[in-house]
């Protein structure tokens, strides 16, 4: 139950007279009763029943707007002395509520933020970390872009070695050609060479033994010239073992001086002295 410190309608309402004021005693009494001397005289005394008279009806009619107060509060109609406070309390009721929902409203706008706050950080590092794999991926591609780069320079170095080895190649095999052609020329040089020998043995000697002999002596010895000129011409003798045809042509020198059988084994060419890379096996029988 609420009372207020002050009510003007209550302390307004009590005659002057009855009044104690401060400058008129040196104490204060709580029920605003006259305070009497010692000393009673009998005019005093007919104040005193006079006054006690006028106040009993001012108490009764106090204590029967208390009873109404109470009776009103339970109620929901608050009044007290005759004044009626429901407006007042139920503006109080609104504010209280307003400063409540205030209240409550900066307190969710607090917790959005805050929620705001954890997710913005929450995004900042995953972002942080995407960046971070970006970077990553981006310093492999970059890896991976020098690495075709020079993967590109290699094979065109390889295709500019392929087509100066195919062009060598070209330039062997039309070597050959001509090796060959001459080859057979110098074979039919050998056959005329041989019968005008024998046509000219026959001639001269006619058909006796000795002319024979003679005849077979000195086709031989055109034959070893004619081998022996083709020799020192083409070297077709191995210049290693000196036994077999020479047929394996070595590189880069391009020296065709090895049979198959040296050609396996030696490594540095016996004419110029110089170091094989590869060797290439040339068969001239087909021709």
């Amino acid at each position: 139950m609420m009372f207020p410190t002050y009510n003007a309608a209550m302390n307004d309402s009590i005659p002057a007279k009855y009044v104690t004021m401060k400058e008129d005693s040196g104490l204060t009494y709580a029920h605003h009763l006259p305070v009497l001397s010692r000393k009673r005289s009998r005019e005093d005394s007919n104040n005193s029943i006079t006054m006690n008279q006028q106040f009993v009806p001012f108490v009764a009619e106090n204590l029967n707007n208390c009873c109404n107060f109470n009776n009103n509060y339970s109620s929901g109609s608050f009044s007290f002395l005759g004044e009626d406070f429901s407006s007042q309390i139920q503006q109080d009721q609104l504010e209280v509520d307003r400063l409540i929902a205030h209240h409550m409203e900066k307190v969710r706008e607090r917790g959005r933020r805050i929620m705001m706050a954890v997710v913005d950080d929450s995004i900042a590092k995953k972002l942080k970390s995407k960046e971070e794999q970006l970077e990553k991926i981006g310093k492999q591609n970059s890896g991976l872009v020098d690495r075709v780069k020079s993967l590109y320079v290699e094979n065109q170095i390889w295709r500019d070695l392929a087509e100066t080895n195919e062009a060598t190649a070209t330039a062997l095999r039309n070597k050959l050609e001509q090796v060959l052609a001459q080859v057979q020329a110098d074979d039919r040089e050998i056959n005329g060479v041989v019968g005008e020998l024998v046509d000219d043995a026959r001639s001269c000697c006619g058909s006796n033994c000795n002319g024979d002999v003679q005849m077979r002596m000195l086709a031989g010895d055109s034959i070893r010239g004619v081998e022996s000129n083709r020799g020192a011409t083409n070297g077709k003798m191995c210049r290693s073992c000196g036994m077999e045809e020479a047929c394996v042509l070595l590189l880069p020198c391009r020296h065709l001086c090895l049979c198959s059988g040296c050609g396996s084994f030696l490594h540095i060419c016996p004419v110029c002295k110089s170091t094989k890379s590869c060797s290439l096996h040339v068969n001239l029988s087909t021709y």
